[in-house]
């Protein structure tokens, strides 16, 4: 769904860890927005662009977003 239509805002908090691995490459093809209530590992995934709203930044290591998002949490 998060594919099919990028334009809307999906609660990726019941997605499993195996989700951030697709979170990621459909974000390489569509600009996506998904709110998260914990810390989804992206361990291994990087280099990643991922822009934490919350903060306006963009976050390209494992390290940076769980520094950045930990705040939210």
């Amino acid at each position: 769904m998060i594919y099919e239509k990028p334009d809307l805002v999906f609660d990726a908090t019941s997605c499993g860890e195996n989700c951030a691995k697709w979170l990621i490459e459909i974000g390489k093809k569509n600009d996506i927005t998904v709110n998260l209530n914990y810390l989804m590992p992206f361990d291994g995934l990087e280099p990643f662009d991922i822009m934490i709203l919350n903060e306006n930044k963009i976050v390209s290591t494992s390290k940076d977003y769980i520094r950045t998002a930990v705040k939210y949490i």
